[in-house]
């Protein structure tokens, strides 16, 4: 199961989300992957990814059940106010946590649960990040 694209269908379906965030073309500035665009123009934005933990949660005789960590990492001008980050990162807490998200048809979707946010790293002064865990729990 694509666990990226689930969490990707849940946030792009929020209608207060694309509010708080840049529009990338025609969408919300939302990507996926280890590395994010370098245009400012795209700030601010989130980022989902990568899989920070990938463990099987069976035993012998039960589900091949998964619990899947995500890097749900969002960023911002630093001359923007905190504020704007922030109620951002929180909206996607809102729609993430405790949420059963989307999956394929036929399949039952992961259950989420969100921590965060905290302070993300960034690799310039210039650019503010927040990063939430997302933890995905995928049946069978």
């Amino acid at each position: 199961m694509d666990v990226i694209a689930s969490l990707y269908e849940a946030l792009s379906a929020d209608d207060e989300l694309p509010e708080l965030i840049a529009a990338h073309g025609s969408e919300s500035a939302i990507f996926s992957g280890d590395l994010a665009p370098i245009d400012p123009g795209s700030l601010p934005y989130v980022m989902l990814g990568p899989r920070v933990s990938d463990e099987p949660d069976d035993d012998f005789d039960g589900p091949r059940d998964r619990v899947i960590d995500i890097d749900v990492r969002l960023y911002a001008l630093a001359s923007q106010t905190s504020l704007a980050i922030d109620d951002a990162a929180e909206r996607v807490r809102a729609i993430l946590h405790r949420a059963q998200l989307p999956a394929p048809s036929g399949q039952e979707g992961p259950s989420c649960r969100v921590s965060g946010p905290v302070t993300a790293p960034t690799s310039s002064p210039e650019i503010a990040g927040r990063r939430l865990t997302a933890r995905l729990y995928v049946k069978g």
